[in-house]
């Protein structure tokens, strides 16, 4: 097994949530909204870890988005688009999880 010291991944991406890309202000609303959806699942008093691990996800993405759209590795304007219209992705699917995480707050525990 190699360690991570040995693998060619890039260290910047292994650690973003240490060191997070810089957040362009297409992606700062989403990535407000990524830290509180991480912040109320662990407040969750059902399912807290699925949440909270659905909760990372979608901030590992809008750091990966932010990492696209400050211009490393996107070198025309079509990777552009695709990378906005998967912040409209993205939008929608914290919607849906701040839904989720609204639901299970305030239902009580059976």
């Amino acid at each position: 097994m190699a360690s991570a010291s040995t693998t060619n991944a890039d260290e910047s991406e292994i650690f973003w949530t240490t060191n997070p890309p810089p957040i362009p202000p297409a992606l700062r609303l989403l990535a407000t909204h990524a830290q509180w959806a991480i912040d109320a699942s662990q407040k969750s008093r059902l399912f807290p870890l699925q949440l909270l691990h659905l909760a990372l996800a979608s901030q590992h993405c809008v750091y990966h988005l932010a990492s696209e759209l400050d211009g490393e590795g996107s070198d025309s304007g079509s990777d552009t688009d695709i990378a906005l219209d998967q912040v409209e992705t993205l939008s929608g699917i914290l919607d849906d999880l701040d839904d989720i995480i609204e639901t299970t707050n305030n239902r009580h525990a059976i």
